[in-house]
């Protein structure tokens, strides 16, 4: 659900706003720019994250340039950075990039080296100068900005199936680029036969991703026809799983007991997705519908399940 996307540096300069619109009315260029680039800022916010080209090279490009800067883009680039939404992408091909036709040919060997760029971001300039087989290279192809078809500011949902396989397929640039994922989930057992595989889940993070914090959020209450568990019990049944399993050792794993909840998440620093069916898995031919959040959204329920949560909103269940 998360989206990657490789853009042009030349989006960031003054001279790529000079332009026209469709109605032939001029927009000057700090005016164009800056609400181009806000929506960028917006929509990236949102929706993914930036692919940081040639090994680094992309941010180097534009962190030492000193003149030339739309006046929007510095802001921009900077809490792109700090929200953790501009990630590292090996470099692909010899040489470094430099016109829009390079980096546009390095985005798509770096989603063909691994798939996941939706869409490359250029200039109206360079974009139009494309033809149709150029756009076929990546899946939502080439946009100029901010026409770009995940930005429209409606929902995003996904129909998945409830297994593993499909999970992890899903949520793979979700657990490889955040910072911290917290698991809600009221029925969460590591131990029951039916979240028996969410410790695969667990695997695939602690090895694409070691160092994000994990959080896994579950109620005191039993499933249906099960003994009732302290919370100690609950945090010693998840510890004793993990312990056990050596691929787990690196990865920062921890334990919430709350009161009675209902709804399952994941909310990560990046995003926030609404699961209805919480994170076990079935041998039936089952699906599910995965919806992600809004941002405020996002933060209420991370805000909920949150240890010493000003509003009180929820009780920790003490060990």
């Amino acid at each position: 659900m998360l989206h990657e996307f490789a853009v042009s540096p030349d989006i960031f300069l003054a001279s790529a706003f000079d332009v026209k619109t469709d109605l032939g009315e001029f927009i000057p260029a700090e005016t164009h720019g800056h609400l181009a680039l806000t929506s960028l800022l917006k929509g990236i916010e949102r929706f993914g994250v930036i692919r940081n080209l040639s090994g680094g090279m992309w941010w180097g490009v534009l962190d030492g340039r000193e003149d030339g800067l739309h006046p929007r883009s510095r802001e921009v680039l900077k809490k792109l950075k700090s929200n953790g939404r501009v990630v590292h992408a090996p470099a692909r091909m010899a040489g470094s990039p430099a016109a829009e036709k390079e980096w546009l040919a390095e985005a798509v060997a770096s989603h063909g080296a691994e798939p996941k760029i939706t869409q490359f971001f250029g200039t109206d300039e360079f974009c139009a100068s494309l033809n149709a087989a150029d756009h076929k290279n990546l899946p939502a192809g080439i946009s100029k900005i901010p026409y770009c078809l995940p930005f429209s500011g409606g929902g995003c949902s996904i129909k998945v199936k409830r297994d593993i396989d499909a999970y992890i397929e899903v949520l793979r640039p979700l657990i490889k680029y955040s910072r911290s994922l917290m698991f809600i989930d009221p029925y969460l057992d590591l131990a029951a036969p039916n979240y028996k595989d969410f410790v695969t889940l667990l695997e695939t993070i602690a090895a694409i991703n070691p160092d994000a914090e994990v959080e896994l959020h579950r109620q005191i209450k039993p499933a249906p026809r099960e003994p009732m568990r302290t919370a100690s019990d609950w945090k010693q049944s998840f510890h004793q799983v993990i312990a056990a399993n050596a691929a787990l050792n690196k990865l920062s794993i921890s334990v919430f007991v709350w009161d009675e909840f209902h709804d399952r998440y994941l909310v990560s620093n990046l995003m926030g997705i609404s699961v209805p069916y919480g994170f076990d898995t079935t041998s039936k031919d089952e699906a599910t519908r995965w919806s992600m959040l809004s941002t405020q959204d996002a933060n209420d329920v991370r805000e909920e399940f949150t240890e010493g949560d000003p509003h009180d909103r929820r009780k920790l269940q003490r060990t």
